[in-house]
C-alpha cells in the first residue's frame, strides 16, 4: 500500500469518528429526555422554580419534549396565594415551529390545552386573586416583547 493510500485511510477514519461523535453530541440530549429519571428530575426542578418565583405552590405531574418539535406539560396546577387552586389543567401540548427557533425566533404551530380550569375573582378588596401571576409575567422594565407568532389555539374539554 502507497503513502497516499494511507492517508486517505486515516482521512476517512477521521472523518468518520468526527461524524460518529458529532451525531452523539446532537443525539444525546434527546436521548437523555426520553429517560423518565431525567423527565422526573426537570419536572420536579421546574415546579420548584416556578412555586419559588411565584410564592406559591404550583405542581406538574410531567414535563416531556417530542420530537424536536413539541412540548407537553401534563397535570399541572397553579394555586393563588389564598392556597386555593386557581389555575389548573390536564394536558398543554405545544407544538413549536423548529426553522424560526434557530433563527432566535418563536413560532407556535399549535396550542392545545385539556379539561382547562380557571378559578379567578376578585377579593373584597377588589385585588384579582391571579395579580401575582401577572406581576411575576410584567417585564420589570420596559421591553421590547418578543416576536410571538401563535396562529392556533385550542381548547378541549
Amino acid at each position: 500500500m502507497n503513502s497516499s493510500c494511507k492517508v486517505r485511510k486515516k482521512i476517512k477514519t477521521i472523518a468518520l469518528i468526527i461524524g460518529i461523535t458529532l451525531t452523539l453530541i446532537i443525539v444525546s440530549p434527546f436521548i437523555l429526555l426520553n429517560i423518565s429519571a431525567v423527565q422526573e428530575h426537570i419536572t420536579h426542578n421546574a415546579s420548584k422554580y416556578v412555586s419559588n418565583i411565584l410564592g406559591t405552590d404550583f405542581r406538574v405531574e410531567n414535563i416531556r419534549l417530542r420530537h424536536l418539535t413539541r412540548l407537553d406539560i401534563e397535570s399541572a396546577s397553579l394555586n393563588d396565594l389564598n392556597h386555593q387552586r386557581a389555575l389548573s389543567f390536564k394536558a398543554l401540548k405545544i407544538h413549536i415551529r423548529l426553522l424560526p427557533l434557530l433563527k432566535g425566533e418563536v413560532s407556535l404551530r399549535k396550542v392545545e390545552i385539556d379539561d382547562l380550569y380557571a378559578n379567578i375573582y376578585y377579593d373584597k378588596d377588589t385585588v384579582i386573586n391571579i395579580q401575582f401571576l401577572i406581576d411575576a409575567l410584567t417585564p420589570k422594565e420596559k421591553a421590547t416583547p418578543p416576536d410571538l407568532d401563535l396562529p392556533n389555539i385550542v381548547l378541549n374539554n
